[in-house]
């Protein structure tokens, strides 16, 4: 049931998306999204940690194309108003936005792009089985962007190729082949994988995703305790803000409401994620996030009916259920906050909690821990 309303969705994405292609020719590819393990993403940290982007780098990942144009060119006015006392940090924040300006000026990120990666590297570091889970632990070896890597050998190529239906549709392309020697002793792992596959549109400061693509939000720089970076992209329906909205108490905020499939490794395989993620940033030096997230499904799972799945998706239908909460469903709280001063050469802190099960007993648990 979950799966129908799942597709029906889809279509609806699919339709929409498509009544927004303009036919105006040369578009830019600008609703693309970027990968996870671009270094944009670390060249825009270093440039806010030193305060250069006025409304902050979200914690909602992927970015997309238009997105980090835009804070590029924020980052650059901002330096030019407030350039750093200090020469040799003056000479790195210059030498990181320069790199970002000569690939996301909107003179260069017309038309179709495309990358192709290849990877290759090998030791003896084998990975050390947990119990009887299906985890290894290799902090040698770990997954990057959703990469999985043979504990002794690797080599892989990916390609990946972005390009425009228009003026506001992007179409994003993405695989990875890839051959590993391991011991044994790590879970398994699939020779290659389709890391994107997606029709991406916008409509003012929103945007509609349907398709194969990676997913993260976190307070770290890895990702948070909910939605790491390292997860394996997902079939996905997303909307989102490809711009912040300007909100009176969180300031810049932007939303993501997620749908996903979880796919065929879980506990029941092809398990619905839903999610609701929101960062505020109130002010330069604080930002907040919030992380509601709704497993439902699968196979083997427990069998609810559709009116139930739709009540369970309100998060917290389960305060009213006293003692009886769902059983098909399992549901997640995020709560994280980060500090940066960038005065401190770019110093930052954050924290980050996580509540299970919206049930009235657990609440008042935490409450108490929390006192």
């Amino acid at each position: 049931m979950v799966e129908h309303s799942l597709r029906r969705a889809h279509f609806i994405a699919v339709a929409l998306l498509a009544m927004m292609v303009t036919a105006a020719p040369g578009g830019a590819q600008l609703a693309a999204t970027l990968p996870l393990l671009d270094p944009a993403y670390e060249q825009l940290a270093v440039l806010e940690a030193y305060g250069l982007v006025p409304s902050g780098l979200s914690a909602i990942r992927p970015l997309s194309v238009r997105r980090v144009a835009r804070l590029v060119e924020d980052a650059r006015g901002w330096l030019r108003a407030n350039p750093h006392e200090s020469p040799r940090v003056r000479a790195d924040l210059e030498s990181s936005l320069g790199r970002l300006e000569r690939r996301f000026s909107t003179d260069r990120v017309r038309g179709a792009t495309a990358v192709l990666e290849a990877e290759i590297g090998g030791g003896r570091s084998p990975g050390r089985a947990i119990g009887e889970f299906d985890v290894a632990l290799n902090p040698l070896w770990a997954n990057r962007g959703g990469r999985t890597y043979g504990d002794e050998a690797t080599a892989a190529v990916s390609a990946r190729i972005a390009f425009p239906l228009g003026s506001r549709v992007a179409v994003g392309l993405a695989g990875r082949g890839m051959g590993f020697r391991a011991t044994g002793r790590v879970p398994r792992r699939r020779d290659g994988t389709v890391e994107a596959a997606y029709v991406r549109g916008t409509f003012g400061g929103l945007a509609i995703q349907v398709g194969r693509d990676a997913w993260w939000r976190g307070v770290g720089p890895a990702g948070g305790l909910l939605l790491s970076a390292d997860a394996p992209p997902l079939n996905l329906l997303r909307f989102s803000t490809d711009r912040p909205l300007h909100l009176r108490v969180l300031g810049e905020t932007e939303i993501a409401v997620t749908a996903a499939d979880l796919g065929p490794s879980q506990n029941f395989p092809h398990a619905k994620l839903f999610a609701v993620t929101i960062t505020g940033r109130p002010n330069s030096t604080v930002r907040l996030g919030v992380t509601l997230l709704n497993k439902q499904g699968g196979d083997g799972a427990p069998p609810a009916g559709r009116i139930e799945r739709l009540k369970d998706l309100t998060f917290v239908w389960d305060l009213f259920r006293r003692g009886r909460d769902y059983t098909f469903s399992e549901k997640l709280l995020g709560l994280d906050v980060r500090f940066s001063v960038p005065d401190a050469r770019g110093l930052q802190a954050f924290a980050e909690m996580t509540i299970t099960d919206f049930v009235e007993t657990r609440l008042d648990d935490e409450m108490c821990q929390t006192k």
